[in-house]
């Protein structure tokens, strides 16, 4: 459980990385693009990150929330990259972690409903 953790966590904040990438390389060219719903969007990400910086991003990265937004929003504000690594990295291992320690936990009952489902 161990390594597929790591794995989601990895591949989590690569794709956080690339969003970050996109907000700080290419947004401006992307928002001619994008419908008046996504730039809205996109505006209250921007207004919620320059009030809460990092800890924005962490708690979207712990919640099932839009991170992806936030993460374009924080490099089209070409806020520190350091700073986002880390928010990411903590939030993302935070909830992948406590997701990962939960499945094991109630794996047992899990397949046993399974099985009692399947005798029906």
């Amino acid at each position: 459980w161990k390594f597929f953790t790591a794995v989601t966590i990895t591949s989590s904040v690569a794709g956080a990385l690339f969003a970050y990438a996109i907000g700080l390389f290419l947004l401006a060219d992307l928002l001619v693009l994008l419908n008046t719903e996504l730039i809205a969007e996109l505006e209250r990400a921007n207004a919620t990150l320059s009030v809460w910086g990092s800890l924005t991003l962490f708690t979207a990265a712990l919640l099932p929330i839009p991170f992806k937004v936030l993460a374009v929003s924080y490099g089209a504000a070409k806020l520190s990259l350091p700073a986002f690594l880390m928010a990411v990295t903590l939030g993302r291992s935070l909830r992948f972690i406590l997701m990962s320690i939960a499945i094991l936990k109630l794996q047992a009952k899990a397949e046993t409903l399974v099985v009692d489902t399947g005798k029906h």
